[in-house]
Parts: C-alpha cells; structure tokens; sequence
C-alpha cells in the first residue's frame, strides 16, 4: 500500500503539469482573434486565426485560400468539384496512391461524410480534414489543411481541432 501511495504521489505533479499544458494550450488557441473565412465559389466556410495567419495571394480559379504565419505554419481552406463521386474511402486511397506524404499517417478517422488525416512530414506534422457534401445539383469536396513544426505541437493542436469543427458548407 505505501507503495502505491509514492507512486500515485510522484505521478500526480506530472499529471498536473501536463493538465496545466492542455489548458494553457487551449487558452492561447482560445486568445486568437478569430474570423470565419468564407470561400464565395464553392461555400467553403471555417474559422481561422487571423492574427496568426495571413492570408497569401489567392489562386486565380477561386478555389481557396493559403495562409502564413510567422513561424512557418502553412494553412489551406479550399473546394472541389467532387467530379468522380468519391467517398471518403476513395478519396483517401486518391490520396495515399498519388503521394508519398502520408507515408507516415498516425490518425485516420472517417464517417460517412468526412476524412481526417494526420501525421508527419519530415520535421512537419499535418492535419487534414475533408468534408463531401451532396447536392442536387453539385457534389463538392471542402477541405483544410494544416502544417507545423513538431516543436509548436502545442500550440497548434488546438487551433487545428478549432477550424476543423468550425469547417462547413455554408450552402
């Protein structure tokens, strides 16, 4: 029994420390000044931190929007047409066929509508989510992704779980 008690003990400053680290990683992703980029040709909508991001020059066919932020984290929101009626199955077998970066994936979770992709590049970690919204008219593809220094894990973990709930069709 004493035992046990040295042991829970010694463990219990770790835990706190490291709950003190989510929070505070949380705080700051939360202090962001927020505002919601919205993509006027296919709908594509999700939050991002403006501060922290800005916008780089926008590509002629309308399709998204790049972002920098001073410490070389890259951010991208855009759309396609989801002309081969892919399913987030086919999508991510397009995706891993066609590339060698996701050689190293660590998370892969997916629904009926939606893909996330997440793992390393080099000395980069990424986050990808996708969304495959139906219409009537048009099938569409509205993605995000994110890049960052492994040694910025905790400050942009946060940020990349915010835009991804916030990543919609606003039509």
């Amino acid at each position: 029994m004493r035992s046990w008690i040295m042991e829970t003990s010694a463990a219990f400053p770790a835990a706190f420390l490291t709950g003190l680290l989510l929070v505070a990683s949380v705080r700051e992703a939360g202090a962001e000044a927020w505002k919601l980029y919205l993509n006027a040709r296919y709908g594509t909508a999700a939050e991002y931190p403006a501060d922290r991001f800005r916008p780089e020059r926008p590509p002629e066919n309308g399709d998204g929007q790049s972002f920098m932020a001073k410490d070389g984290a890259k951010l991208a929101i855009f759309a396609s047409l989801n002309v081969d009626g892919d399913t987030p199955a086919t999508y991510e077998a397009f995706l891993r066929g066609a590339s060698s970066d996701y050689d190293e994936v660590t998370l892969r979770a997916s629904g009926s509508n939606w893909l996330v992709l997440s793992g390393y590049r080099g000395g980069s970690i990424f986050y990808e989510r996708y969304i495959f919204v139906k219409r009537k008219d048009v099938d569409t593809i509205h993605g995000f992704v994110i890049t960052y220094g492994r040694d910025a894990k905790a400050v942009y973990d946060p940020i990349a779980a915010r835009i991804a709930r916030t990543l919609h069709s606003a039509r």
